[in-house]
């Protein structure tokens, strides 16, 4: 009969709460939402916006206001009220209007007022969008930027995510593979004990499976640790707490054909890789770059168009004006020492043609990527076959090196060597499913297919 004691333990076991399943879906869509280096890319992201908006604030109506207010004796005290409104176009057309109020006590009427209009119009030099909208256009592509940065990252997360999940079941298989030949082992362990004590086989066969076994729990022991190892690390990547465990449930996902895949269509996605749009956005700056270096070898020409109004008094009946007018104006500045800007025109027309090679180099590096892949893939796919059948042998081996065993046909070194074959061939066949469903995915996130808002697992594969 069991002991109060022995009861209440099997009573806290019974009532211990099991670990929840974790699917391949939920994993990667923790990961997504809870990653912190997805985070910090979304943190990223959002200062790239805020950027925008302020470089886009520039070309928006600015408004101003002043007050001053001065006195020197009881007779003699005033002040100005200014308001200001400006406006700049991405032409680089800047409108001005400007209004003063004097309040002054000393005036004999209310106050005066004078008001001005002023219209400047950049020319040559700092004339034209591509000027004017620099900042613009920089905010724009580190808005560009962050969003390729962060559709990579989350991409390359997911990868992360399959292949530490796969990782964990693949330990998880590895265990349960070695815990099989070990109980095998123990069986042998036995027989060839009493066969020993009939006289069939000698002390050294005895010694041959004690040696195995005790080297298949040794192998048992490690590959429990490795699968600590596995699952904080798995834990660690879904943004939780590194002692987190879960019971993953399997994945069932079907061996991509390799063999039917046309390189053709992977081919023709290069502009859509992510390397590739970057490249083209360095290149269209470049050539705005050069424009920008050859204007700066022109004058500074200004065209200033302006109208004012000045000492309105008593604005309700604008009675009292007494000033108006309206002037036109060019301002030229020009700097004939022209070393720097040449050298400046130099320096982007290399450029220009750095990232020519650049783009060239990378349709020539895509190409030969895609086609290595495949040819690495359709290695991959071989291996799986040729893994499962070895596996298929290697069971059959196992079988008859047993039967052949039991009748003493054979001694114990050959069934050992049997079942190690059967379990190495059965972590072969995993590892090698693994190895291709990743690559697989890795090819299908370098042609930029895999979209991060909307990853299913059943369609995780499709190209």
């Amino acid at each position: 009969m069991l002991s109060l004691t022995s009861w209440c333990l099997l009573g806290c076991l019974w009532l211990q709460t099991p670990e929840p399943e974790m699917t391949l879906q939920h994993a990667i869509e923790t990961a997504l939402q809870q990653n912190r280096d997805l985070q910090r890319a979304h943190l990223d992201l959002q200062n790239a916006q805020s950027r925008v908006l302020l470089a886009k604030d520039s070309f928006r109506w600015q408004f101003s206001s002043g007050v001053s207010y001065s006195k020197t004796d009881e007779t003699d005290a005033g002040g100005v009220f200014s308001v200001d409104a400006s406006k700049k176009l991405r032409t680089g057309t800047e409108l001005d209007i400007a209004t003063d109020i004097d309040l002054s006590e000393a005036s004999e009427d209310r106050f005066d007022t004078d008001y001005s209009v002023t219209l400047t119009q950049p020319l040559l030099q700092r004339g034209g969008r591509a000027f004017h909208e620099r900042d613009l256009r920089f905010a724009e592509r580190g808005l560009a930027t962050s969003e390729d940065s962060l559709r990579r990252r989350a991409q390359n997360t997911v990868l992360a995510v399959v292949r530490a999940y796969f990782d964990v079941r693949f330990q998880e298989q590895t265990i349960i593979h070695t815990r099989k030949s070990l109980e095998r082992l123990e069986k042998i362990l036995d027989a060839t004990e009493i066969k020993l004590n009939i006289g069939r086989v000698s002390q050294v066969d005895l010694y041959r499976v004690r040696l195995s076994k005790n080297r298949t729990e040794l192998n048992l022991n490690r590959n429990a640790t490795d699968l600590e190892f596995q699952y904080r690390r798995f834990s660690d990547l879904l943004g939780l707490s590194t002692s987190a465990r879960f019971q993953l449930a399997p994945v069932d996902l079907p061996m991509p054909e390799v063999v039917s895949v046309d390189p053709l269509p992977l081919l023709e996605r290069r502009r859509v890789q992510i390397t590739h749009r970057r490249l083209e956005r360095d290149y269209h700056q470049a050539r705005l770059d050069l424009k920008l270096s050859k204007q700066a070898t022109l004058p500074d020409l200004n065209l200033v168009g302006r109208y004012f109004v000045s000492d309105i008094q008593d604005v309700a009946a604008f009675d009292g004006e007494t000033d108006h007018g309206s002037t036109i104006s060019l301002s030229n500045r020009y700097s004939f020492n022209q070393r720097r800007n040449r050298v400046n025109v130099r320096l982007a027309k290399n450029r220009l043609r750095q990232i020519e090679l650049d783009l060239t180099d990378f349709q020539m590096q895509y190409e030969r990527e895609v086609l290595d892949r495949l040819r690495s893939l359709a290695f991959l796919e071989k291996e799986v076959d040729l893994s499962e059948q070895n596996l298929l042998f290697s069971r059959q081996q196992l079988e008859v090196a047993e039967i052949r065993f039991e009748r003493g046909i054979i001694d114990s070194f050959d069934v050992i060597e049997a079942e190690e074959n059967v379990l190495n061939a059965a972590n072969t066949v995993d590892r090698a499913k693994r190895d291709l469903i990743l690559a697989w995915l890795s090819l299908k996130i370098f042609t930029n297919q895999l979209d991060p808002d909307s990853v299913n697992v059943d369609q995780l594969l499709a190209m």
